[in-house]
């Protein structure tokens, strides 16, 4: 039993390696909901094999195929960073055994709920060099060392900055998700020692808001992403 799915960023290999993870992911997470195997094009393969070839199991349980051959044709909304159930919405084609759909910014983290940490961590994993690098190169680990735990901060400016589509960082919505996640950890997890880690693609713009905003709550590093 199948689920086929183009994957708008990625077979048209256009967007960033976010966007592409986020809906490769996505595709997987649904096949899971509605226990069938997700397929991809051949093209979809061989542009994550070239751009993003460090995600060493990304590709793992998926086919790489054709729409196979007496699909049942599914629509799904086409609509940013919204939800629509899997097993509702596919649920009437059951009897398929195979369907195919589009999948079109398809950035909702809602299907991401059944995943467990270990799955995010296998899934995810890197090249032995690139993580060694992640953990060591990009922020002082000393600095790692000394939380019990840490939140990853993603700030996007440069290209949003000019957007009439896109909203982007800004120091007073930076501040305030953190304190919100911030006082979630502490309740939750019970943490009393807090990691800020900012990455993003302004680096003076970010040290600005350490300097000035976080370090009153928080302690916090930067490590400037590799545009490359």
């Amino acid at each position: 039993r199948f689920i086929h799915g183009a994957i708008f960023t990625v077979d048209a290999a256009i967007a960033g390696v976010s966007n592409n993870v986020f809906e490769l992911m996505e595709l997987y997470g649904i096949a899971n909901q509605i226990h069938k195997t997700p397929i991809i094009s051949k093209q979809a393969e061989q542009h994550i094999a070239q751009e993003h070839s460090y995600f060493v199991n990304l590709l793992k349980g998926f086919k790489i195929g054709d729409v196979p051959v007496g699909s049942m044709k599914v629509d799904f909304p086409h609509q940013c960073c919204a939800y629509t159930d899997p097993i509702s919405h596919f649920g009437r084609y059951y009897s398929y055994a195979a369907v195919n759909t589009a999948l079109v910014h398809a950035q909702s983290y809602k299907y991401f709920q059944n995943y467990t940490r270990q799955d995010f961590l296998d899934k995810l994993r890197w090249t032995p060099g690139l993580e060694q690098y992640a953990m060591s190169g990009l922020v002082d680990p000393m600095f790692m060392a000394n939380g019990d735990h840490t939140i990853c901060v993603h700030s996007r400016r440069g290209d949003f900055i000019q957007s009439t589509v896109h909203a982007h960082a800004t120091e007073e919505f930076v501040v305030s998700a953190l304190q919100v996640l911030e006082k979630r950890v502490r309740e939750r997890h019970g943490s009393k020692s807090k990691v800020i880690l900012m990455l993003g693609d302004d680096v003076f713009w970010t040290m600005q808001v350490i300097q000035e905003q976080l370090s009153k709550y928080f302690k916090a590093a930067i490590a400037q992403t590799n545009r490359s």
